[in-house]
């Protein structure tokens, strides 16, 4: 999983197609895929879950000011 943030910084990160990123943090996916004559190839999707790690994101968003600590830990409220 790539993210660019509102406050930019550099694109230190590359995809698989070349283009740049400025953070990167790991993420899955679970398919269920059925058996359907009016999808493609026959096939459609009945479910699809996607999983993703905020820290790396978070941890930069903190860097750059975007996120104060604070949302994070719930102190200061």
């Amino acid at each position: 999983m790539f993210v660019n943030l509102p406050v930019p910084g550099d694109k230190i990160h590359t995809d698989l197609s070349g283009r740049g990123w400025e953070v990167q943090g790991q993420g899955a996916f679970i398919f269920d895929v059925v058996k359907d004559s009016s999808g493609p190839l026959g096939l459609k999707f009945k479910n699809w879950q996607t999983f993703a790690d905020p820290t790396p994101i978070l941890g930069e968003a903190i860097k750059r000011g975007i996120v104060p600590i604070e949302a994070i830990t719930g102190s200061g409220a």
